[in-house]
């Protein structure tokens, strides 16, 4: 039998890398370059690195693989870390919303949320439509995180690492880094509000 490309949900890649979701893969892809970008201002070498003149070797596609690997494990480092700080901005003890989020991105109601879930379940259309805007929610947060810890990283490390030429870099870095981190905020709060209202407007659709 053969799988109607189709109906499989936008959020995952599709076969042989179905188990991987798009966003970790992603996630982890941010992450990488966010860790040379530190590296190389750190370390004062090129942002370009530079490739050796090498012929083709069959190590290379095993290099291949355990760089795809890197890269899952750094996509669920980043998810780790992105979610752990989202519940501790957002989420109150008990398992509430703080109020303040709760104003910007209303919630929608039980009744909606089991609506959602089976229009999720039961037809494809609906299924690719929140993978797509999951998909938006997780890289506006994974990416609000990165640009975030990438900051830090150059405020903590750039003192230490470059004594004598540490202050100009460290003030592009925090007036890239803020207005970086302040706009990836603002795309996870805007794509969690149209998730919430997608969801709320499959419960007034009707049943699937």
């Amino acid at each position: 039998m053969f799988l109607d490309m189709s109906e499989v949900p936008l959020g995952s890649f599709k076969t042989p890398l179905g188990a991987i979701e798009t966003n970790v893969v992603l996630a982890g892809l941010e992450a990488a370059a966010a860790i040379w970008v530190a590296w190389a201002l750190l370390a004062d070498v090129s942002l370009i690195p530079r490739l050796a003149d090498q012929n083709w070797q069959w190590s290379f596609a095993l290099w291949g693989i355990f760089l795809l690997l890197g890269v899952v494990v750094l996509g669920f480092a980043v998810e780790g870390l992105a979610g752990a700080l989202e519940r501790f901005l957002i989420i109150r003890e008990g398992g509430w919303l703080r109020s303040r989020y709760n104003h910007f991105v209303p919630q929608p109601t039980d009744e909606a949320w089991q609506a959602g879930q089976r229009w999720i379940w039961k037809s494809p259309q609906a299924s690719d439509e929140f993978a797509r805007r999951r998909l938006r929610l997780l890289t506006g947060r994974n990416t609000a995180c990165v640009t975030l810890l990438l900051m830090l990283s150059l405020i903590v490390g750039l003192p230490f690492a470059r004594p004598d030429d540490w202050f100009l870099k460290l003030v592009i870095a925090v007036a890239a880094g803020i207005p970086a981190t302040a706009l990836f905020v603002w795309v996870y709060i805007g794509a969690h509000e149209a998730y919430n209202r997608a969801i709320q407007d499959s419960s007034n659709i009707g049943l699937p």
